[in-house]
């Protein structure tokens, strides 16, 4: 019984001194192992932990640069809304626009580059094929449409600023300005035959530049005295197309005392008669497809493009694609009569790369390298966002792909619908695409977390050297997972049970090199 004892103190000494402090058995001593030879991993675990707490920490700060933007964008506005009862403001702020253009604009600045903007987007629109371009254009023409409508984006000022000559713009609405100006005062003078020669110059400053004109403010004011003059005078038959197209531009406008009572009362006259008489059409073609027509100011469709049931009278039309000088004119509609305008667009040569880039798009759609292209056309052209949507057949089905990118924020949003060839604006999975893409900005997602969700199976991107050594942290196989260290484990037990029995049976022996124990029981 007394050797059992003996062996089972022993075994157990034996045992606990098999610790990370150092061996005792055998030729297992404790000086020669090193205590960071023994390490678990716990020290590597808990940096990686407090590195993830503090990229976490960082990511939910608030962008700084953001509040200023929403800032400086509120400010904006309600100087823009000033602006428009003083046309002395609305020239500076053309001034301030055109000198903003020529040092660069950045997000902080967006309110100031045009009346009622927001962020600077442009929209880049690609096909499988021409096919898909021609059958898919009307969905395309829904998604441009939301953005055309929206306040959040300066869509079409954008568009219009970067592929348009806009000095030549501010000359004609300065030159239009003065001329409306100087005919209102004869007109208040009654010498309408004077104000009618100011009038009809402003409109020749205007209707040059129909392909550079975004807002029909003043198009519209010029129309409207225009016809007045006409109707002073007795000239119906001249007063007739101007007043409609004043009506066209602005269908739920109504004027005031300020003018002549005949005018008023005709004024009112064509309004009422104005529904009954848009029977005409008008039909766009022309080169490339896919140009966006805007029809008084109001964007319409996608060319090829047929639109009936349109008010006779004046009409003023641009076209606009990206990378093409825009086209623009007025026609004069007849009833029951169809207008064709057909509208070849020339290339302009400093937006070669830009095509090159977009058509090149097409095969790395979705890709992280597609991103970081939409991204650089961001940096290159001064915008905020990119929208770029992708349309391919399937079946008598569009899969029609969307990516909103937020240039500062490296940031994307992304939607996805299958839509039947007769879908509409009004669809509820185009409409609820739309939204998805041009609505809130909360479901941002960072262009890196895709590119290292990606980077191994596609290899478009090469991790960064701190990530690498924080991944191998990660992946490091503690020591206590080791197979070595068990063998050695179960090589000490082995010896310590045979020392255990040694001691036992012998009950006396040499020296030892490692620690010892004397056990007495007594006599």
């Amino acid at each position: 019984m007394k050797s059992l004892v003996a062996w089972l103190v022993l075994f157990t000494f034996s045992f606990i001194s098999m610790t990370p402090c150092g061996f005792s058995i055998s030729t297992l001593r404790a000086d020669d192992f090193e205590l960071e030879e023994l390490d678990l991993g716990l020290e590597e675990d808990e940096e990686s932990e407090d590195e993830e707490e503090e990229e976490e920490e960082e990511e939910e700060k608030p962008a700084p640069k953001k509040k200023s933007a929403k800032k400086n964008y509120d400010e904006d506005e309600e100087d823009e809304e000033e602006s428009e009862e003083s046309g002395k403001e609305e020239s500076d702020k053309l001034d301030s626009e055109d000198s903003e253009e020529e040092s660069g604009s950045s997000i902080e600045t967006i309110g100031e580059k045009s009346a009622g903007a927001g962020n600077k987007l442009i929209a880049v629109q690609l096909y499988d094929s021409s096919s898909t371009e021609l059958k898919a254009s009307k969905i395309a023409s829904s998604t441009v449409a939301t953005l055309a409508e929206s306040k959040d984006y300066d869509f079409v000022n954008t568009e219009a600023d970067l592929f348009s000559d806009r000095d030549a713009l501010e000359k004609a609405l300065e030159s239009a300005k003065s001329s409306l100006e100087r005919g209102k005062t004869f007109y208040n003078d009654l010498n309408t035959d004077d104000a009618t020669i100011r009038f009809k110059n402003a409109l020749r400053s205007l209707e040059g530049n129909l392909d550079k004109l975004t807002d029909y403010t003043l198009l519209s004011e010029v129309i409207l005295y225009t016809a007045a003059c006409y109707k002073m005078a007795e000239e119906d038959s001249k007063a007739d197309p101007f007043m409609r197209a004043y009506i066209s531009i602005n269908p739920d406008a109504s004027i005031d005392d300020s003018f002549a009572p005949e005018v008023v009362d005709y004024f009112n006259e064509i309004k009422d008669d104005y529904a009954a008489k848009s029977n005409a059409s008008i039909k766009f073609s022309g080169a490339p497809n896919g140009a966006d027509v805007f029809l008084d100011g109001k964007f319409v469709g996608q060319t090829p493009l047929t639109l009936i049931k349109q008010s006779i009278g004046n009409h003023y039309y641009r076209i606009h694609k990206n990378g093409f000088k825009d086209a623009g004119g007025v026609i004069t509609l007849t009833e029951r009569k169809m207008k064709i305008v057909d509208q070849r667009l020339s290339k302009i040569g400093a937006a070669s790369s830009f095509l090159s880039e977009t058509n090149g798009m097409k095969s790395e759609m979705g890709t992280i390298s597609m991103l970081r292209k939409t991204t650089d056309i961001a940096e290159k052209l001064g915008v905020d966002y990119v929208l770029v949507t992708y349309a391919t057949l399937d079946g008598k089905n569009v899969k029609y792909t969307g990516y909103m990118v937020n240039k500062e924020k490296r940031s994307f949003k992304k939607a996805e619908a299958t839509l039947p060839l007769t879908a509409t604006a009004a669809t509820p999975e185009l409409k609820s695409f739309n939204d998805n893409l041009t609505g809130d900005s909360y479901e941002y997602k960072a262009i890196a977390d895709l590119a290292m969700e990606e980077a191994g199976a596609l290899g478009l991107i090469e991790e960064q050297p701190a990530q690498q050594d924080k991944d191998k942290s990660k992946e490091k196989k503690p020591v206590y997972k080791e197979w070595w260290l068990w063998t050695i484990v179960g090589v000490a037990v082995a010896a310590g049970v045979g020392v255990g029995i040694y001691f036992g049976v012998a009950g006396n022996g040499g020296g030892s090199s490692g620690p010892s124990l004397d056990i007495n029981f007594g006599k």
